[in-house]
């Protein structure tokens, strides 16, 4: 990279980190100071505001705040205050100064653990140290604000931070790198529409592109810089646009119009205040001159830098004599180019000589000593650390692969237990299946049974003329006939273990109805049962019980006109499960006692009742106007499911 383009580039980063503000806020902060002098913020935001624009007023208002700033040599107030003055020396080419205020405050943000504003810190000392040529010193600040703008930084401070690293790589000569920094940085100020920020990285990348010899692309970025410049509070980044303008047209061959454009900078930069940029405007312009033969006009730019007192640049003068002899050898004039010429060498061996050449000698041996014994160290500890890698490496292999291995069998011993236990699975499923299906057919088989049972008993009673047996075989038709109910309940439902509570009394009861209604025309029933599941082992007893309560009342409770009334009631109980039968019929017999009751139907009422663990209660009086015969069964032998 030439190095007044790379010199350029990196001035012109320095000069676009702050934003543009209206000239009627700097009105309103002037006016407010008016009125009181010693207002402490208007002083902070008025030197903030002017670091750029104006960068010896504003220390002028950092000496006025030195004065008012009681607070200790550790304060907030007093950083603040240091930024000031590093930014105007900053903007005054007073880069040794300024590092000074950054390092205070850089010291300062890091005993508070104030992370954002080390960041900033070290980016600013980063960018000093870059440009002054410390570039051991500038990475380490850069990097480190890099990392911290990872973790916590805004997308705009992330993209800055890039643009930094971009010019760091620019400055030591690594221009793809530099270029692939850029072109994120570009990337992602144009994601949250920065313009400044797009300004910025749109000229150095068309200075860079320009180097690398793409000159097509170099343009587009650097004339789509020139619509962003106006974002910028001063026209400063419009000279450095124009001047990399002019160096492209240069490389391209196009004098003329790389004529105008250092032309365009030098009349902008002759508007600042800064000398050393109007300097670099005046070598471009004498460089270009002498190329289109224009040697006298050529000689009287670069005359002028030697002119200007308020910077003192052995690089610019050193080139400034450089072009001069150039110039004077081509109009012939060899004398004065050879004067020329030993300034040049002069000015260039005083930059080079500090100290004479034998210590720089012996100085640089001793570095390259040091460097070779460095080097060697180093390749030493690159083959240790390369023989542990390949060890290390070696160990990793290894051991992946064993734990691969045993991966693999466990994953394969998990398959085979599991098709093991899939395989069992379906087995014990289909071996399930057939002793449901058998189980349903004994339970069709077993009412099949009970059904036949129930027919003969009905034969049988045809042929018997006593009223007794008629009764009796009823009575055991009916008890046969709700053991069958039971068993068609269990065969129809999927549920081979439990009867649906509801469903099995009301068609019992109304089974028992039918076979009554002979006799009895105007019975009503009224039920209220719950949604209760009883297994077999309980069913079978409440039903025996429910058919000889309700035999027991269609037979006896009511008189052959009388409407009749018969309640069902089946309740879950915290603690039982209550059944009442319930009739408004003649009652019982007031000598009606249920121990010493003989009849076969009260009889086995009260053996399934003792079966089940249940409390037994019958009530007849005028009170209840009927029979209510209540059951309460125990959960404590059995599980109910509602």
């Amino acid at each position: 990279m030439r190095p007044l383009n790379f010199f350029a580039s990196l001035i012109f980063v320095v000069f676009v980190t702050f934003p543009a503000l209206l000239q009627s806020y700097e009105d309103s902060l002037l006016r407010t100071l008016d009125e009181n002098p010693t207002n402490k913020e208007s002083l902070f935001l008025l030197g903030e505001y002017l670091v750029q624009r104006n960068p010896e007023q504003a220390e002028l208002y950092a000496n006025r705040l030195r004065k008012l700033t009681t607070g200790t040599a550790d304060s907030s107030e007093l950083s603040r205050m240091n930024n000031i003055y590093a930014a105007s020396h900053r903007w005054q080419g007073n880069y040794a100064t300024s590092l000074a205020y950054y390092e205070k405050n850089y010291a300062y943000y890091s005993r508070n653990n104030d992370h954002e504003n080390v960041a900033e810190s070290a980016a600013k000392l980063g960018t000093i140290n870059l440009y002054i040529g410390n570039n051991i010193v500038a990475q380490t600040y850069l990097l480190e604000s890099d990392q911290i703008f990872k973790k916590m930084g805004t997308p705009r401070q992330k993209a800055s931070s890039k643009l930094r690293l971009a010019n760091f790589h620019l400055g030591i000569h690594q221009l793809d790198e530099g270029k692939e920094l850029y072109e994120e940085a570009l990337k992602e100020y144009k994601a949250i529409n920065d313009s400044s920020g797009i300004a910025t990285v749109s000229i150095n990348l068309g200075s860079v592109l320009t180097d690398l010899g793409q000159f097509e692309m170099a343009e587009t970025h650097l004339l789509n810089s020139l619509a962003y410049c106006e974002v910028f509070p001063t026209k400063r980044e419009l000279g450095f646009a124009h001047d990399f303008l002019g160096l492209l047209r240069q490389a391209q061959g196009r004098l003329d119009e790389a004529y105008q454009e250092h032309l365009k900078a030098l009349d902008i930069r002759l508007k600042l205040s800064s000398t050393y940029n109007l300097c670099e405007s005046r070598l471009s312009v004498g460089k270009i001159l002498i190329k289109l033969g224009e040697y006298r006009a050529a000689i009287a730019q670069l005359k002028q830098v030697f002119t200007y007192e308020e910077h003192h640049s052995l690089n610019q003068e050193s080139l400034a004599h450089e072009l001069l002899s150039e110039a004077y050898e081509k109009m012939g004039d060899y004398a004065l180019a050879l004067q020329e010429q030993k300034l040049f060498k002069m000015i260039s061996d005083s930059i080079l000589n500090t100290s004479s050449l034998e210590v720089i000698a012996q100085k640089e041996a001793q570095y390259k000593k040091k460097e070779q014994d460095a080097r060697i160290k180093i390749l030493s500890q690159e083959k240790e650390l390369a023989e542990q890698k390949a060890f290390r490496s070696k160990v990793v292999t290894y051991g992946t692969i064993t734990i691969a291995i045993v991966f693999l069998s466990l994953l394969f011993f998990v398959f085979y237990l599991y098709l093991k236990v899939k395989r069992q699975k379906n087995e014990l499923f289909k071996s399930l299946e057939e002793k449901r299906v058998l189980l349903k057919e004994i339970h069709h088989r077993v009412k099949n049974n009970l059904q036949i049972v129930s027919s003969l008993l009905s034969i049988q009673k045809r042929q018997v003329e006593d009223p007794v047996a008629m009764g009796a075989l009823e009575e055991s038709k009916n008890r046969v006939r709700s053991i069958a109910l039971i068993h068609q309940n269990l065969y129809q439902d999927k549920d081979l273990k439990e009867i649906d509570v509801k469903f099995f009394i009301e068609k019992l009861t109304q089974d028992l109805v039918d076979a009554y209604k002979g006799k009895h025309r105007n019975v009503s029933i009224e039920f209220d049962v719950d949604e209760v599941k009883l297994d077999i082992d309980r069913i079978i007893p409440i039903g025996f019980i429910v058919n000889e309560l309700i035999t027991n009342v269609l037979k006896y409770a009511f008189d052959m006109d009388q409407l009749g009334i018969l309640k069902l009631k089946v309740k879950k109980e915290p603690d039982w499960l209550r059944l009442e039968v319930t009739d408004n019929g003649v009652g019982l017999p007031e000598s009606f006692s249920l121990d010493t009751c003989k009849s076969l139907g009260y009889k086995l009422v009260r053996l399934f009742s003792n079966k089940l663990k249940a409390e037994l209660t019958v009530e007849s009086t005028k009170a209840i106007n009927g029979t209510k015969v209540q059951l309460l069964v125990p959960y404590k032998t059995k599980k109910w499911k509602k």
